[in-house]
């Protein structure tokens, strides 16, 4: 299992905590030496009980469902496979978190009044999440023959759907990445320049701990959702974001309509604005 070095770190806590090795020995967990055709519904049932019944909430057990998924997929060619129809992950709860354009300033301001080239790093890094909607993994793993500064384009290949994406590069991003020219990479040795970043958009935007619980904290992907809040905003439909943001399908943008529905009263309200206007004449 690979990703992101986030990601690799959910996987392993998931195949620990899924099997019982270390610390989890103790919780419910399947067993060690189960075979890959013995997985059952029944038990991936009594899983997702029994993290319930820990106070897990949904998106932490989905991690241990997308591991084994990720297995069953990898070994079903080659190996007998579970007579369960695909595992399924539960609901969970959906991220709506995104900078306004006042936290964005209030952020970028604070990068740029730090001193030192990790915190430099970290401003460069911010602007090009806010300005491409790419995933973090995919700008640490940019190389410069994808990118076209003259004509301010980023072919992206997204290793998520495995899909090529052409990205436009706004004015202020070009001159960023022109600036890092001298680099091996635009984005290399990032390790502390994102533990800046992470800080100081957790001091400045996670301070209401109601809009945490009910939209969730602003964290380096929230700048990918700000992206993609902002196109909808402007008017690009769902079916041409999930293009963009390199979705398999447009389901997958499902979390930003409430925006596109918020045009859509606006517009149903001036009509009848207009409406009512016209019937009074």
């Amino acid at each position: 299992l690979s990703g992101s070095v986030s990601t690799t770190k959910n996987y392993v806590w998931a195949k620990n905590k899924t099997l019982g090795f270390g610390e989890f020995a103790k919780h419910f967990h399947l067993k060690q030496d189960l075979m890959l055709h013995e997985l059952t519904q029944e038990m991936l049932d009594d899983l997702i009980a029994n993290r319930r019944d820990e106070g897990m909430k949904p998106n932490s057990i989905n991690v241990e469902l997308r591991v084994l998924r990720i297995v069953v997929n990898k070994f079903k060619g080659t190996h007998k496979a579970p007579s369960i129809n695909g595992i399924k992950t539960i609901k969970g709860f959906v991220k709506t978190r995104y900078l306004s354009d006042k936290e964005e300033s209030a952020v970028l301001a604070k990068l740029s009044g730090m001193e030192g080239v990790g915190a430099a790093n970290a401003y460069d890094l911010c602007v090009f999440l806010l300005d491409t909607g790419c995933r973090l993994s995919e700008a640490l793993n940019i190389e410069w023959d994808m990118l076209d500064l003259e004509l301010g384009e980023y072919e992206v290949y997204r290793i998520k759907t495995q899909s090529h994406d052409v990205i436009p590069l706004s004015p202020r991003l070009v001159d960023i990445l022109k600036r890092r020219r001298n680099y091996e990479k635009p984005f290399v040795s990032m390790d502390y320049s994102i533990k800046v970043l992470r800080k100081v958009l957790d001091d400045l935007c996670n301070k209401n701990t109601v809009v945490n619980q009910q939209k969730g904290k602003v964290t380096p992907h929230a700048l990918r959702d700000t992206y993609a809040s902002r196109l909808v905003k402007e008017g690009l439909t769902l079916h041409e974001l999930s293009n963009l943001l390199g979705h398999t399908t447009a389901a997958m943008s499902a979390k930003y309509s409430h925006l596109e529905n918020r045009d859509v009263a606006a517009k149903a309200r001036a009509l009848m604005t207009q409406r009512h206007s016209n019937n009074n004449h």
